[in-house]
């Protein structure tokens, strides 16, 4: 048997997806479809016999559903084959679609988007504290991710400092839509999970002293700043009283770091030599106020290679603010990672005044439903009944979504792919018996 070619091979890929889209657009979709016609059928149901009817009619629609769900079945032969075209050695069906996505990534291969509009999550007008649910919806290459469920989901403080939880450190239930009765019709993820917000306790696992609260010497007299180094001169930097959040309650005395010349202090991963998963993004902001001493110039954070930058800090707002590094592909370890990383904080361009930082937040974000998240208090903690809303709508493609159905996986796509959906497909005439 001859060998197939790639263009093959993703034909094989459209056409097997193409017809389980037919089948999903007849379930619940094309006028009139199935579920349509369903419900004209159960009205219409009477005698003595409706009872057997309906229960004849229900294993007709489990049998139909049970045969949408056979796309994993269908695809995985044909992704074995992919598998073999590639010249790699598995079989599982993930392990070929990670090969299939690197290679895609390198040689600039594309499916048909499905187009997502990501929603921002929306504090409820009721909520006590005034933090964020952070959302991560990039991929390392820049790309929207596309093995998520469009639909509305709720993100709700569950547990509080007064019902289980540490101050800055709440619990929170996140949940996509209720999923329907079978997969004819997909208008709702039905998962949930728990998301815990992140404080600068958090970032002690990754980095020390987060809080400027351990210090040698005294604010006005420091000798050094634990975990951290100038890069100038330590006179360039103090500590002050004011604070923006205290997550380690009364057991420190909490301070700022207080910047009072062109400087940068840093701190190097090698120290406690640090590893990361690359497959998970991670989260780092700090809050700075630079209004109470009228501060001018520039505010820089540093993540190993990327930045984040106040441009002018006497622009700022009043109070304290948050400065993170962008929620794009910034966050992924590929994009960050150097040889001696380190976590900067800089001053430049300042002329008059001083900068206060405070709470590093610096934690690996946490998957749901696809994308990645990383809950943030602010000073004023979540109470539990807190709550933030969402919604994603998307065009669609058939090849990524079936992907996403059978795997939970997604292609690098394009509006203008290199491997396109399969368009209208006509049948092959049946031969006419020879008499």
């Amino acid at each position: 048997m001859a060998s197939p070619t790639e263009a093959d091979i993703q034909g094989q890929i459209g056409k097997a997806c193409k017809i389980f889209e037919e089948m999903r657009l007849f379930g619940h979709v094309s006028s009139p479809n199935l579920l349509q016609m369903e419900g004209d059928l159960v009205a219409a149901a009477e005698g003595d016999y409706s009872p057997e009817l309906l229960a004849a009619w229900q294993s007709v629609r489990t049998g139909y559903a049970g045969l949408i769900d056979q796309a994993v079945t269908v695809l995985t032969p044909l992704l074995r084959t992919y598998g073999q075209f590639m010249g790699i050695p598995d079989t599982d069906p993930q392990a070929i679609l990670t090969r299939l996505f690197e290679r895609f990534t390198d040689e600039s291969l594309t499916v048909e988007t499905r187009a997502f509009t990501f929603g921002s999550p929306a504090a409820d007008g009721g909520n006590t504290g005034t933090g964020t649910v952070n959302r991560l919806t990039t991929d390392a290459n820049g790309q929207d991710i596309e093995n998520q469920t469009a639909d509305g989901k709720t993100c709700e403080c569950i547990s509080d400092e007064h019902s289980g939880a540490s101050e800055h450190e709440e619990l929170f239930l996140i949940r996509g839509e209720t999923e329907l009765r079978d997969r004819i019709q997909i208008a709702g993820s039905g998962l949930q999970g728990t998301l815990k917000a992140f404080s600068a306790r958090d970032s002690q696992k990754l980095i020390q002293n987060p809080s400027f609260d351990h210090i040698d010497g005294s604010v006005g007299s420091l000798t050094s700043i634990p975990g951290w180094t100038p890069t100038s001169a330590l006179s360039n930097f103090d500590l002050n009283t004011a604070y923006y959040r205290n997550p380690f309650g009364s057991s420190v005395t909490p301070y700022s770091l207080k910047i009072v010349g062109n400087d940068t202090l840093s701190q190097n991963f090698n120290v406690r030599r640090l590893t990361f998963n690359p497959n998970i993004p991670v989260y780092l902001q700090i809050a700075y106020d630079s209004q109470t001493g009228s501060c001018d110039g520039g505010l820089t954070l540093h993540l190993g290679g990327v930045t984040a930058q106040v441009a002018d800090l006497s622009a700022a707002g009043a109070g304290w603010n948050i400065l993170r590094i962008a929620l794009d592909e910034d966050c992924w370890f590929e994009n960050w990672n150097q040889e001696d990383p380190t976590i900067g904080i800089q001053l430049s361009g300042q002329s008059t005044g001083y900068v206060l930082i405070d709470d590093i937040v610096f934690y690996p974000m946490a998957n749901f439903d696809g994308a990645w998240y990383s809950i943030v208090g602010s000073g004023t903690p979540f109470l539990r009944g807190d709550k933030f809303t969402w919604e994603d709508t998307e065009t669609g493609a058939i090849i990524q979504r079936w992907l996403m159905r059978a795997y939970r996986r997604y292609l690098p796509h394009d509006a203008s792919p290199t491997w396109a959906d399969p368009g209208t497909i006509t049948p092959t005439p049946t031969p006419t018996p020879t008499p």
